[in-house]
């Protein structure tokens, strides 16, 4: 059967919609997040924070590890399912993601429970088994969330993805800043986070078994799963394995505060993450759907424009991050976090890279090569280990800064390599050109001008202006394109006309 044609309009005004949604909802989400930061880094000691912190990767490392190769099975294979088969073929991929992924998650707690009898621990807590369930749960509803708010995804659902990401992140957070003030008991926020999350995870739950029904978990389904989106358990256990790893060997090298430091120094960077995170999804979601009905030609000229607007934003957020540092860490945290200072820079670099390497990755997928990408993240992983067991001792923790640039400068390099030879994304010189050109103008200006005694705020503001001129004289900022990038973010797909290439 030939694929559907889908006109452009509707696949880039979903795109719009998505985005807005998407964005908006990780908007609220990151604020209550970063709310509950704030009041945990003022009430509980800096080691109990830096605990408190190794605990919450721990449950971020198992639940991505549970969900990820049934995250990637939905996101590939559910749009075709809910048009082309049954319903309850649908169904079936929804309640062995479900199922599997508890499974998973079970069975690494288990193991654990059992390193722990021998004395291998995750971090020194005096009520280590106690909390090891408590974080379990977490892992529990932390996966649920994520198949829950994927198939939403993956049908390009706006108004579910904002509601169920208020809903769950909003009950947490009131919930554990609530306790955690009264109690000032890291374990009693863990407490707090998972009472928060139940009520919403149980409600969303139960719409989408009422919207798919209930159908056996398929051992079909599993193999699928697992050959598909096998490897994607090791992209997304490495991408969470980053800050657990990392914070386990700054936890036994150093301690517990330096691991508050690191935290709060990856939180930062997580800002600019979430940022281009729903964005990324969504349009991860319009190349999937332009791929399956036939309109990838269309399709790969919007990826081209996106990666730009990407790179030509990217340059001056992450510039902005690391020169006001310490404004944000007075945002997020108190003054004790200042040391965070000299991690930002390098945290902030490597989250820039991993985002900009997604791309290449949705590449690998489309051809249903995901195997290459689990690769690359395998050996990134030893990178990463071995860099930081050897620079930790020697340099403190810059050394985990460094590891953790060159195991994501490693990602970008391979997945950009493998991902353009196997479905090109067509590149522009110029632009290359000029954003190369912008951003030594952009680092250059805002070295002389703190050197000549102006301070950091001006001297950033006035080096930013400098880059978007460069820019929009050279023809990459003009209305055509600020008009389609208006339009993508609030929806007026139909608007959507290639830029003039004389212009850029």
């Amino acid at each position: 059967m030939e694929p559907e044609q889908v006109d452009s309009g509707v696949l880039l005004t979903r795109f719009g919609k998505h985005t807005t949604a998407a964005l908006s909802s990780a908007i609220l989400a990151k604020v209550m997040a970063l709310v509950l930061v704030k009041v945990l880094t003022s009430i509980l000691p800096k080691s109990d924070y830096g605990a408190y912190s190794i605990w919450m990767t721990f449950i971020v490392l198992v639940s991505t590890f549970s969900t990820s190769a049934f995250s990637a099975t939905i996101w590939r294979f559910m749009p075709h399912r809910r048009s082309s088969e049954t319903k309850e073929s649908a169904s079936a991929l929804f309640m062995t993601s479900v199922s599997g992924s508890i499974s998973i998650i079970l069975a690494t707690v288990v193991l654990f429970w059992i390193l722990n009898l021998s004395g291998m621990r995750v971090v020194d807590d005096s009520l280590y088994v106690m909390t090891l369930a408590i974080v379990g749960l977490l892992a529990i509803l932390y996966g649920l969330k994520e198949l829950i708010l994927v198939v939403s995804g993956s049908e390009q659902n706006p108004r579910e993805i904002l509601i169920f990401n208020l809903a769950y992140s909003s009950s947490a957070t009131v919930i554990a800043c609530l306790v955690g003030w009264i109690f000032a008991d890291y374990h009693i926020v863990l407490i707090g986070l998972g009472i928060g999350y139940t009520i919403p995870i149980i409600v969303s739950l139960v719409i989408k078994i009422r919207q798919y029904g209930i159908v056996a978990p398929r051992e079909s389904d599993l193999r699928k799963s697992l050959s598909f989106g096998g490897p994607s358990i090791l992209v997304g256990s490495v991408k969470t394995l980053v800050p657990f790893l990392t914070s386990v060997i700054v936890g036994v090298w150093i301690g517990l505060q330096a691991v508050a430091t690191l935290s709060i120094a990856i939180l930062l960077a997580s800002i600019f993450s979430f940022v281009v995170g729903p964005p990324q999804t969504a349009y991860q979601a319009y190349i999937v759907n332009a791929f399956e009905t036939g309109n990838y030609k269309k399709a790969n000229e919007m990826a081209t424009l996106v990666i730009e607007i990407f790179v030509f934003l990217a340059t001056p957020i992450a510039f902005l991050m690391i020169t006001l540092s310490p404004l944000l860490i007075l945002l997020v945290s108190t003054q004790q976090y200042f040391d965070a200072t000299l991690l930002i820079p390098y945290t902030v670099v490597d989250a820039v890279l991993i985002a900009f390497s997604y791309f290449w990755k949705i590449q690998l997928d489309l051809i249903e090569r995901p195997q290459l990408t689990g690769i690359i993240y395998a050996v990134s992983a030893i990178v990463l280990a071995v860099t930081s067991v050897l620079s930790v001792p020697v340099i403190g923790l810059v050394g985990v800064g460094i590891a953790m640039v060159l195991q994501s400068g490693f990602i970008a390099i391979a997945l950009y390599t493998l991902g353009n030879a196997a479905l090109p994304i067509s590149q522009k010189r110029k632009f290359w050109l000029v954003w190369f050109l912008a951003s030594m103008i952009l680092i250059v200006i805002f070295e002389v001008l703190v050197s000549c005694g102006i301070p950091d705020v001006l001297s950033a503001f006035i080096s930013l202006a400098a880059y978007l001129a460069l820019n929009g004289a050279s023809g990459f900022l003009n209305i055509q394109r600020a008009r389609l990038i208006l339009s993508l973010l609030f929806s007026r797909g139909n608007n959507f006309k290639k830029p003039t290439e004389s212009k850029t």
